[in-house]
């Protein structure tokens, strides 16, 4: 992943492994399935709110993301059809695409919240209108 190719990594794995006295192998194999894990978790997303170990909790602003895709769009509507795309217009169709996947994703949470909490406030109703 291009997490594990960055300078700050690197450099973060091997002060632990000074620090703690750790296998360089083993410390670079946990870390990397460590955000193998998180990039998985973020990339699956089920709720616009999730709670990271030792990352705190990420926020998905859905008018952010909203204006993010808007942009994205703009991106890939000024490629004529037709035309051979370049490593960087095949990544903005690939951003694009998961950003898309990310507001659907927000929108069916919400509109299970939503249900869910109409349902819950139906049946206190119905118990407290036969007491």
């Amino acid at each position: 992943m291009a997490f594990e190719n960055s300078t700050k990594f690197k450099y973060i794995v091997k002060m632990a492994v000074e620090k703690h006295g750790l296998d360089p192998d083993v410390a670079q194999a946990v870390v990397s399935e460590y955000y193998r894990v998180l990039y998985d978790n973020v990339m699956g997303l089920k709720k616009p709110v999730m709670r990271m170990e030792y990352f705190g909790v990420l926020i998905l602003s859905k008018q952010k993301l909203i204006k993010a895709i808007d942009k994205a769009r703009a991106k890939v509507a000024d490629l004529p059809e037709g035309t051979v795309r370049t490593n960087r217009q095949t990544l903005n169709f690939e951003k694009l695409r998961i950003k898309e996947k990310a507001l659907i994703q927000i929108n069916e949470y919400y509109e299970r919240i939503q249900k869910e909490y109409l349902e819950r406030l139906e049946k206190q109703k119905s118990n407290s209108g036969g007491n």
